[in-house]
Parts: structure tokens; C-alpha cells; sequence
């Protein structure tokens, strides 16, 4: 599958650690290779059509969405305010 970062999650991913953007970028891309019910840091997003999917690295979560062909990150952000 294709990893998209649309320009609002390109933007919040520059202002992570470097550390930490690497990590998720990493693990997005494991995302992209496998399917994701198969990896225990993603998480079906509640309340959603059921394409909604969440990451969880440390402390930091990537929001997206799965398409037939791709995935589209849409929000990248801290625990504390990603999903406010």
C-alpha cells in the first residue's frame, strides 16, 4: 500500500523530535507493508466507518485512514491533544 501524509500531518510530524518522527515514520510504513489488525500498536478508531485507524508510538498517535490502494495519515500529534 502507498503511505500518503497529507500537508497538515507533514506539518505536525516536523515539529516532533527527530527521534520520535523517525519512529513513527518507521511504523507507518510497517502499516503500509502489513495488514493492520495484525500490529499490536494499532487500534480501530471508535465511533468511525471502520477505515479509521489509530497509531500509538510513546507518546505520540498518527490518525489515517485506509483506501483500497492507500494509506492517508490526516493528523499526527502528541496523546494529549490528538484528538481534541
Amino acid at each position: 500500500m502507498e503511505l500518503i501524509l497529507l500537508p497538515e500531518a507533514m506539518q505536525s510530524l516536523r515539529k516532533l523530535p527527530k527521534a520520535d518522527a523517525k519512529r513513527l515514520l518507521e511504523a507507518l510504513q510497517m502499516v503500509a507493508d502489513q495488514h493492520p489488525q495484525r500490529l499490536s500498536f494499532v487500534t480501530e478508531m471508535v465511533g468511525t466507518s471502520g477505515q479509521d485507524w489509530r497509531l500509538r508510538k510513546g507518546d505520540y498517535r498518527a490518525l489515517y485512514h485506509i483506501t483500497d490502494d492507500a494509506i492517508i495519515v490526516f493528523d499526527i500529534g502528541g496523546r494529549k491533544d490528538i484528538y481534541r
